[in-house]
């Protein structure tokens, strides 16, 4: 049975977990899902169930955010893509115009190339890797019983979009990769695109599209207190 929640942000910045209300309860989601299928098969992620650990009154005071903060983080999130697509498209053609750097963003070496690109997935990997190893508050997590849920965004273009954007991120990590081994142009704005597709790419699971501004419908699986005694 499908029951409506809402998804909250915590009130400091927190990659992993998100605060999910549902039926006069609040509950910490862990938006993380498994390595594999994060990297491997990104478009079946909303099929994979999330853990979600019961909050006490006392707790959700803590991690959420005030009232202020809800309505100002969630017209922020509508306009955030936007804007921030904006203003560096802007940017980059003032600068371009403002100063000729394009002489000192090209680089002959096919070592410093590689080295790049070699940089460029570690850095997002490891930090991918880093966010599903940590453990920020363990006291919740490891004290509470949590519970199996499915989320279900209620918006259809918005479910949507969560199963072709990685692949279309995918698609452009690769051509990216492909332009620098193939020395299409050894160019260090080539490697900074690779950084932001893979990047979207490797977190488009648990944070572009686990987001406050739309609503959910939960589905819970199961306790697992249950799977311990079948």
């Amino acid at each position: 049975m499908l029951k409506k929640a809402k998804i909250e942000q915590l009130s400091k910045i927190n990659l992993r977990y998100r605060i999910l209300q549902m039926d006069g309860e609040s509950y910490l989601v862990d938006a993380d899902r498994p390595f594999l299928i994060s990297y491997f098969f990104p478009w079946i992620l909303s099929f994979i169930p999330h853990r979600a650990y019961p909050l006490t009154k006392e707790e959700v005071q803590t991690l959420a955010p005030s009232d202020l903060s809800k309505v100002l983080n969630k017209k922020g999130t509508r306009k955030k893509g936007f804007a921030s697509a904006f203003g560096m498209g802007t940017t980059a053609v003032l600068l371009s115009k403002a100063f000729p750097v394009e002489k000192y963003l090209y680089f002959t070496s096919h070592v410093l190339n590689f080295g790049m690109l070699a940089l460029v997935f570690s850095l997002v990997i490891g930090i991918r890797i880093w966010t599903s190893i940590r453990k920020p508050m363990p006291n919740i997590v490891n004290s509470n019983h949590p519970i199996k849920i499915y989320l279900v965004a209620n918006d259809r273009k918005h479910r949507l979009l969560s199963m072709i954007a990685p692949t279309f991120f995918a698609g452009l990590v690769v051509f990216s990769s492909c332009a620098i081994f193939s020395n299409i142009a050894q160019n260090f704005i080539l490697h900074i695109a690779l950084l932001v597709f893979l990047s979207l790419f490797v977190f488009s699971g648990n944070v572009l599209f686990f987001s406050p501004v739309v609503d959910y419908k939960v589905n819970i699986k199961s306790l697992r207190k249950d799977l311990f005694k079948s």
